[in-house]
């Protein structure tokens, strides 16, 4: 019966729809129960894929994550066969954790099956570690990725009858202009809790709050693809793990221990540096004594080449302490900080002051005007600052853009005008050839042509 139903399905499909039929193969696989669907499949098979499925006609589909995330379609059990795809940088990238545990959750059908099964099949590149990796992550925040496009507006453009109150109407209330609002009120919040002249919080606490903010927002500019600096995965990355570390107060009190220590000891291994270059100085001066005192020829021949091996071997230490406190994450956040307080960004000015009131409650000796913030420096401030976790100011939502309401919406509107532009739309009772905003906000503006 199933088999039957299929078929007079697939025949009114194939007859209503000539040119883009299911040949025979396809045919022969759907009428055993068994389809395929990802982004090489035309969207017309999909959503028959679709409809076949959802009403137990179609019993195995071979698919994409698009399908666990874009339509309703449960299933009793799903079968991850692999934890990676190919990501941007053409390079192979684990599964994000929203993806996965969202192609697992399809596995269940509602009012029919009590539990589902998902079963994650190891290859011969991922394992049970990556999959505990991967389920284990934090899940990122959702991010809208709504951006007007020329179907978008016919679309809306029909439904309001030629009107574009529906259209208004649809961006004002969609999720980018929503997660738009709630991240400016986030940032003003975050911003007003960097006072400086706080007196419940010490300066280097309020310092490190604003070099913390400054990072975060870096990382939403970043995702969004508008940071100056880049918005390669890496970079976002760097920057994550650099915030992760700020927020930690014990974790950061422990790194600071690790880079005290590795200051002390490259000093040290400085001194030592230093005497021994002294000694080789002086016994040079030794050697040329005045001509009235005569010493045994190559009398410190063996000494000086003992001299000048330790000292060859007192400078590979040097070298490596300092490429210790060079790649240690003090040194990474002072570099940040430096390169931050280069802007004139709102967080840039806050972060520039606070480090200006920082210098300035300190007893040492006054910092010349904007000298560049040493990783010495940093540590100082963070050894002085209450071991107190800091929580993420920010949610890593799409950034806040001026009036994104407006921005969407002029999207739409020059959508609107290329449209015309190319006879698609005309618009009503218009004489003049001058578009503007008023005269696309009149109620009969548009019809098809």
């Amino acid at each position: 019966r199933e088999i039957k139903e299929a078929a007079q399905r697939l025949l009114s499909f194939n007859t209503e729809n000539p040119e883009i039929a299911f040949d025979d193969s396809a045919v022969e696989r759907i009428l055993c129960g068994i389809g395929s669907h990802h982004a090489g499949v035309l969207p017309a098979h999909k959503a028959f894929i679709e409809s076949l499925f959802r009403i137990g006609l179609m019993k195995v589909i071979f698919a994409t994550e698009t399908l666990a995330a874009g339509i309703n379609a449960p299933a009793r059990s799903t079968i991850i066969c692999s934890m990676a795809k190919r990501g941007d940088n053409a390079g192979m990238e684990l599964l994000e954790t929203s993806n996965m545990l969202q192609m697992a959750g399809r596995a269940g059908r509602r009012g029919m099956d009590i539990e589902g099964a998902c079963i994650i099949a190891a290859t011969a590149f991922e394992g049970p570690e990556d999959a505990i990796t991967i389920l284990t992550n934090e899940i990122k925040p959702i991010v809208s990725q709504f951006s007007p496009s020329y179907a978008l507006a016919i679309n809306l453009i029909d439904r309001g009858g030629g009107k574009l109150e529906v259209a208004r109407s649809m961006i004002q209330k969609s999720f980018a202009v929503w997660e738009s609002q709630q991240r400016e009120q986030e940032l003003e919040t975050a911003l007003e809790s960097l006072d400086i002249n706080d007196e419940n919080r010490s300066p280097e606490e309020l310092f490190l709050n604003a070099l913390q903010l400054t990072l975060e927002k870096e990382i939403i500019e970043a995702r969004d693809g508008t940071s100056p600096r880049g918005t390669s995965k890496s970079a976002i990355s760097k920057l994550d793990s650099l915030v992760d570390v700020l927020s930690d107060g014990k974790n950061l009190k422990k790194i600071s221990k690790k880079y005290s220590g590795a200051a002390q000891m490259l000093e040290l291994e400085q001194s030592t540096l230093k005497y021994l270059e002294r000694e080789f100085r002086e016994m040079d001066q030794v050697e040329t004594m005045p001509d009235n005192v005569i010493l045994p020829e190559n009398l410190f021949d063996d000494d000086k080449r003992e001299l000048l091996s330790e000292i060859k071997t007192q400078r590979s230490r040097v070298t490596k302490g300092e490429r210790e406190i060079n790649g240690s994450i003090i040194a990474a956040l002072a570099k940040v900080a430096n390169n931050r307080m280069k802007n004139d960004t709102e967080e840039s000015i806050i972060l520039r002051e606070a480090l200006k009131a920082v210098r300035t409650a300190g007893d040492d000796v006054p910092f010349v005007e904007g000298a560049p913030l040493e990783p010495g420096e940093l540590n100082t401030y963070i050894m002085t600052a209450p071991k107190t976790n800091r929580r993420r100011l920010l949610t890593y939502a799409s950034s806040p853009s001026e009036e994104k309401n407006d921005e969407c919406w002029n999207q739409m509107l020059s959508l609107l005008n290329v449209l015309e532009a190319f006879g698609c739309l005309k618009r009503r009772d218009v004489e003049s050839d001058e578009i503007t905003v008023d005269d696309r906000m009149n109620p009969e503006k548009y019809q098809f042509t």
